[in-house]
């Protein structure tokens, strides 16, 4: 990441020396990593970039990273939802969502906790008094027991 930031700024900051001096990076370091060519999977990582971009402002916006990974994969790249997700959020993008007309929201009414407070309360302290060592264990009767091991 320093030698990223560097090979961004570098004229801005001055010479190499003072540059890599304010980063805490070593000059031979930053000029090895200059001299490096790309590895593969970074190739891999910048065209999947552009085909996303390209996918994304071919739809005007409208694709989100689900239908953008599943555009992708009908053309024969080999992506997942989550590295559509994780590609567009490096580049800023999303996409424009439903609209409030068609926007679903699921009103859950307040009720009744399933275990009172005063339950957990009491298997926290019976756990405490013997060391931790009580068990949980299902009864198939919809409940569970408690027993020491």
């Amino acid at each position: 990441m320093r030698f990223e930031f560097l090979k961004e700024h570098r004229g801005e900051i001055g010479p190499i020396k003072k540059a890599c001096g304010l980063m805490k990076a070593s000059r031979s370091g930053f000029c090895e990593y200059l001299g490096r060519k790309k590895s593969d999977a970074q190739i891999e990582r910048e065209a999947l970039e552009g085909f996303v971009a390209e996918a994304f402002h071919r739809h005007k916006g409208r694709y989100g990273c689900r239908r953008i990974g599943r555009e992708l994969r009908k053309s024969g790249v080999a992506v997942s939802g989550r590295r559509a997700l994780r590609t567009m959020r490096k580049l800023g993008l999303a996409g424009k969502g439903a609209t409030r007309k068609h926007r679903v929201r699921k009103r859950v009414e307040p009720g009744p906790s399933a275990e009172p407070g005063g339950a957990r309360l009491l298997r926290g302290r019976a756990q405490q008094a013997s060391g931790g060592r009580h068990r949980h264990m299902p009864t198939g009767e919809g409940g569970s027991a408690s027993r020491p091991w």
